[in-house]
C-alpha cells in the first residue's frame, strides 16, 4: 500500500494536469479499501459470533459433563479464553489498520495542498519569465537601433578623418615649403651679413621685422597643424615659439603630444612639487627637453600642456611655481 502512494505522489509532482483525476481516483480506493476492510470485519465477527455461540453451546453442554469431566471444561475454558485473546488482537489490529488509513488520507491531502501552492508558484515565475522576454526583446530592439546609429556615425567620422588627414598633409606641406623658404632666406641673410654689414639702421630694422614676420607665420602654421593633430591639447605660454625653434627635430616632440592627446602617460611622473596635480615626462633625443601636462577639470578629454627645457634646476623650480599658480581648465 506505501509503495503505491509513494508512486501515485510520484505522478502527482510530475503530472499536476492529472491531479483532479488522481483524486477521484484515490478517493475511490479508499471507500473501496474501507468498505473492504469493513466487509471482512463483518465477515470476520460474524464468523467469531457463530464460533462463540457454538462454544458457547459446547460450553453448556459441556457444563451438563461438568461433574465427571472436569478436566474437559477446565480445557475447553483455556480454549475459550485464547479465542477471547485472538478476537481482542484482530480488533485491535483492525483500529491500527483504521488509524493507519487515516494518516494516510491526511498525508494525501497535506501533499495535494503542497502542489497547488508550487503550481501557483510555477504559474507566476511563468508570467515573470514572459514579461521578462519582452523587456529584453524591447531592449535589443533598441540596442539595434543604437547600433544602426552609430554605424551611421562612425561612417560619417570616417569622412570627417579623411578630410582631416588630407587637410593635415596640405599643413605639413604648407609647413615644410615655410621652413625651406626660412632656411633660404636665413642663409641669404648670412650671406649678405659676411659680405657687408648694414650700412644703416633703417636697413637692420626691416632684416629684424621680415624675421618677426617669418616666425610669427611659422607659429601661426604649427598651431594650425597642431590644431588638427592634436585637437585636444591646449599648449600653453611659451610652448609654441619653442617648437618653432625646435623644429628641426619636431619627430620626437610631436610623438610624445599625441601620446599624451590619447591618453597614454607611458613613462612620465607625478611632480610633487604641484601636488601632484601635474605630470611631467622627458622627450627622447631631447634628454633636457621636458613636457608638463594636466588633465583639465572641466573636460576629461582635454590636457594643458607646457614644454620647457631645464637648463638648470633652478629653471626648472621656476617652471614648477609657474604650474602652480596656473589654474586648471
Amino acid at each position: 500500500m506505501n509503495t503505491m502512494i509513494s508512486f501515485v505522489l510520484g505522478i502527482l509532482s510530475g503530472c499536476s494536469i492529472l491531479f483532479p483525476l488522481i483524486n477521484i481516483y484515490w478517493k475511490q480506493k479508499l471507500n473501496l479499501e474501507k468498505r473492504s476492510l469493513s466487509s471482512n470485519f463483518s465477515k470476520v465477527l460474524r464468523l467469531e459470533i457463530r464460533q462463540k455461540k457454538e462454544l458457547e453451546e459446547e460450553r453448556d453442554r459441556l457444563l451438563k459433563k461438568l461433574d465427571s469431566e472436569g478436566q474437559d471444561y477446565l480445557l475447553l475454558q483455556k480454549q475459550y479464553d485464547q479465542f477471547e485473546q485472538e478476537v481482542a488482537d484482530k480488533l485491535t489490529d483492525f483500529n491500527q489498520q483504521v488509524i493507519k488509513l487515516e494518516n494516510e488520507n491526511r498525508t494525501f491531502r497535506d501533499e495535494r495542498k503542497r502542489l497547488s501552492l508550487e503550481k501557483e508558484r510555477l504559474s507566476r515565475e511563468k508570467e515573470q519569465l514572459v514579461h521578462r522576454t519582452e523587456q529584453l526583446t524591447l531592449k535589443n530592439g533598441r540596442l539595434l537601433e543604437g547600433t544602426e546609429q552609430l554605424t551611421l556615425r562612425n561612417k560619417q567620422l570616417s569622412l570627417e578623418n579623411d578630410q582631416l588627414l588630407q587637410e593635415t598633409e596640405q599643413l605639413t606641406v604648407e609647413y615644410e615649403n615655410l621652413l625651406v623658404k626660412k632656411k633660404q632666406q636665413e642663409e641669404a641673410l648670412k650671406k649678405r651679413r659676411s659680405q657687408s654689414e648694414p650700412t644703416n639702421k633703417v636697413s637692420q630694422k626691416k632684416i629684424q621685422q621680415k624675421n618677426k614676420y617669418s616666425r610669427r607665420e611659422a607659429d601661426k602654421k604649427i598651431q594650425q597643424i597642431l590644431s588638427v593633430l592634436l585637437p585636444k591639447i591646449d599648449l600653453l605660454r611659451d610652448s609654441v615659439e619653442l617648437m618653432v625653434a625646435e623644429s628641426h627635430n619636431l619627430d620626437p616632440l610631436i610623438a610624445k603630444l599625441k601620446s599624451i592627446h590619447d591618453g597614454d602617460f607611458t613613462g612620465s611622473v607625478k611632480v610633487k612639487a604641484t601636488h601632484s596635480e601635474w605630470r611631467e615626462c622627458h622627450v627622447q633625443q631631447m634628454n633636457m627637453m621636458r613636457i608638463y601636462f594636466q588633465r583639465c577639470h572641466s573636460d576629461k578629454s582635454r590636457y594643458q600642456v607646457l614644454i620647457s627645457p631645464k637648463k638648470d634646476q633652478k629653471s626648472q623650480n621656476q617652471d614648477y611655481e609657474w604650474l602652480k599658480r596656473k589654474s586648471s581648465c
